[in-house]
């Protein structure tokens, strides 16, 4: 049976995104590895690449749901799309019949062959990672072994903006509704099987934030990586012993270090990533001028 995919959703052609795909592609390249993305990160090498657009009929309605009076700032479009990216992967498994799957941030990089976290994990839907906030969980790291989990999760959310904001600020503290606001219900729900990863585990653990995560030893700002060969160990503050995690989320102002912390295998991941990185480059101040002289974002997220 051939391993679970890999599926990341991007808007834009951010500069980290390359790094990740090499990554993956590097340390599982049995996988499928899609991006669920748009025109302006189409071009990629190593990865499946399909159109978020063409499966936004759902997203498109929760728009009616989520205003701006959710979140009124200028962050307001990205925070959107934030959810609606969960509709549009409803739609995209739907079609393809994809029943199991890795979802991941593309700001993640993954060092390690993904099929055993599928076993470990087997009695559970799906895995979120919750520090201590009680209405924040982030899906960095998501192992779905059932993909009607993806369903429930939309539902949340289209029942949560049905309320005013006013309702919601009283129930939850906050006009500021982030998408890790429904993946924290979600783990919530009465019949949901999603596992914290945030948790210990005696083999090893979940990077969920290279920055703010108080577990591990610190190098300034950021856990300390002491690495393995090609995979990353981090030392424990309680216990000062070394545990290995497959992947790291470089959350934040840490996605400046991963090109750093790259670690592929071969002559043809570091080919393919270089090539990546040039024609990124290339097309990205194009296709910011088209943007520029057709008045409107053609190519989006740039």
């Amino acid at each position: 049976m051939p391993p679970p995919p890999i599926i990341l959703i991007h808007r834009g052609d951010s500069f980290y995104l390359a790094h990740a795909i090499a990554q993956a592609r590097s340390s599982n390249p049995d996988s499928r590895l899609i991006l669920l993305g748009d025109s302006s990160n189409s071009f990629y090498l190593g990865v499946e690449h399909y159109r978020y657009e063409d499966y936004f009929d759902r997203a498109q309605e929760f728009a009616k749901l989520f205003t701006f009076e959710f979140f009124p700032s200028y962050q307001y479009p990205w925070i959107l799309f934030c959810h609606q990216k969960y509709f549009a992967l409803l739609d995209f498994i739907r079609t393809f019949g994809i029943e199991r799957f890795l979802l991941i941030d593309s700001d993640v990089m993954i060092y390690e062959r993904i099929t055993p976290y599928f076993e470990h994990y087997a009695a559970y839907q799906m895995t979120l990672s919750q520090a201590s906030a009680a209405y924040s969980a982030q899906a960095a790291f998501a192992v779905v072994n059932d993909a009607s989990v993806i369903s429930d999760l939309c539902r949340i959310y289209d029942e949560l903006f049905r309320a005013s904001p006013e309702t919601l600020e009283t129930r939850f503290g906050t006009r500021y509704f982030t998408e890790m606001l429904g993946l924290a219900l979600l783990m919530k729900e009465p019949l949901a099987r999603v596992k914290n990863t945030y948790g210990e585990d005696d083999k090893f653990v979940v990077c969920h934030n290279l920055i703010e995560d108080d577990r591990f030893v610190k190098n300034g700002e950021y856990s300390r990586i002491f690495w393995q060969g090609t995979i990353p160990m981090f030392c424990r503050l309680n216990t000062e012993s070394f545990v290995k995690s497959p992947i790291i989320h470089f959350h934040g102002h840490a996605k400046r270090q991963m090109g750093r912390n790259l670690k592929l295998n071969g002559y043809k991941e570091r080919l393919q990533h270089a090539l990546n990185k040039t024609m990124s480059a290339a097309a990205k101040y194009p296709m910011r001028a088209a943007n520029m002289i057709a008045g409107r974002s053609i190519f989006p997220g740039l």
